[in-house]
Formats: structure tokens, C-alpha cells, sequence
């Protein structure tokens, strides 16, 4: 991933999906950082999590999700990580923690549903965990919807996520060369490509959002070029 198919792929994440929108009404909500002791920021984020497509937190059992997502911070889950890290400064027993810290998430209750006499429970699941994990932890964690673990051949659990964060490093140290080239420093990015306030982590998973999920690419150079001397 270089700088040109990053600026390319988050320039029109924004076409295909209000995401950064409701991403940023939750980032207002909650001043920027998401305390889950507060009742208030639960009931945001689990509404915003609604809004990113989480349908298996059902409005009738927020309350009841929102008291499992405080008993989840009881454990100290969240405490274990610096927030100031990125996720490219990690260690391996740091990502591990984060394995964990995702593993603890997925089977926790969302909401609870009928089938004739048969109670249907329905856990966080590993698309939830993630969006929880990149609330919290937006310099480290990233979204990670079916379509991406699908296409990248992924399984559901903490450590086939451990190895997609992994696989993002790599793009990201591929994107410092690039910007390197280019004359800026890899956490200018967000500024220099329109994006101010997103996290370097952030828009590396909207790449992958943009290339598999929707399976748009961005074009050769040549089509690019082509295109710029239209506009004379």
C-alpha cells in the first residue's frame, strides 16, 4: 500500500458509506474518549455500533448489552495497552494482549431473540468486537467486517485478527516508505491526504474496507495520468 492508493481508497470510502460521519457524531458524544464506566457513553457507542451495521444489538436489549460491556471493563481488559501506543510500535506480546482482549469480547451477549419455544442468543460476534476494540483503541485496533476476513481467508478468532494487525503493520511500514519518497513522515498522513483527526491504523482498514469489501480498486498510474491531462 502506498500513499496514492491510500488517498485514493479513503477519498471515496466517504461515497460509499456514512461510517466517518456517525464515527465522528460518537467521537463528539463521548469528547473524544470512550469511558465505559459512564452509562451515557455505553448507550453511544452501542448506538453507533448499530449505525456500523451491528444489527445483532437489538434496540430492546441495549440496556442489557451496555451492562455486559461494563462488566467486560471490570476485568481490566482495556487497561492492559498504552493508549498512546500505535499499533506499529507493539510488540508481539502487546498483540497478543490484544488477541486476548478481542477473544473476551466475541462471545459476550448482545441481545436474545425467540424461535417458537427456542431462546437464540447473540453474542458480540468478531465484526462487534472489533468496532468495540477500534472505538477504544482507534491508534491500535481496526474494524474487521466478514467480507475482509473472507477475503483475506481469516477465521473469526483473536489470533487470525492478531495476524490481520500484523498484515496492516506491514502495509503501514510499506506507506512510511512511500511517504518517505514523497517528503512527509507517516504520521502526517491523515493531514496530507484530507483526512485530519483519522488514525494511520484507521485509514489503512478503510484500504481493505474499500478493496474487499466493496472490491473497488485504485487505478494504474497510467489511468490516473491519463485522467490529469484531461483537465486541460
Amino acid at each position: 500500500m502506498n500513499l496514492y492508493e491510500l488517498a485514493f481508497t479513503c477519498y471515496i470510502y466517504n461515497f460509499f458509506t456514512s461510517f466517518n460521519q456517525t464515527y465522528k457524531e460518537l467521537q463528539k458524544n463521548t469528547g473524544g474518549n470512550i469511558d465505559l464506566i459512564q452509562e451515557a457513553h455505553r448507550k453511544d457507542l452501542i448506538v453507533w455500533l448499530n449505525k456500523w451495521g451491528c444489527r445483532q444489538f437489538a434496540l430492546a436489549y441495549h440496556k442489557e448489552a451496555s451492562e455486559e460491556l461494563l462488566a467486560w471493563y471490570k476485568q481490566g481488559h482495556v487497561d492492559k495497552l498504552s493508549g498512546s501506543k500505535k499499533l506499529w510500535e507493539l510488540n508481539e506480546q502487546e498483540l497478543e494482549q490484544v488477541g486476548e482482549m478481542f477473544d473476551s469480547l466475541v462471545c459476550r451477549v448482545a441481545s436474545i431473540s425467540m424461535r417458537g419455544e427456542k431462546v437464540i442468543s447473540k453474542s458480540f460476534g468478531s465484526t462487534g468486537a472489533s468496532k468495540i476494540l477500534f472505538a477504544l483503541k482507534p491508534n491500535i485496533a481496526v474494524p474487521w467486517d466478514s467480507y475482509i476476513r473472507d477475503g483475506l481467508g481469516y477465521s473469526g478468532a483473536g489470533s487470525s485478527y492478531v495476524e490481520y494487525l500484523k498484515r496492516l503493520t506491514d502495509e503501514i511500514q510499506e506507506l512510511n516508505k512511500s511517504c518517505l519518497n514523497n517528503g512527509h513522515n507517516i504520521k502526517e498522513v491523515p493531514e496530507v491526504i484530507g483526512r485530519s483527526g483519522s488514525t494511520v491504523p484507521q485509514l489503512a482498514g478503510e484500504y481493505y474496507w474499500v478493496i474487499e469489501t466493496k472490491k473497488c480498486y485504485p487505478p494504474e498510474a497510467k489511468i490516473i495520468q491519463d485522467w490529469a491531462e484531461w483537465i486541460k
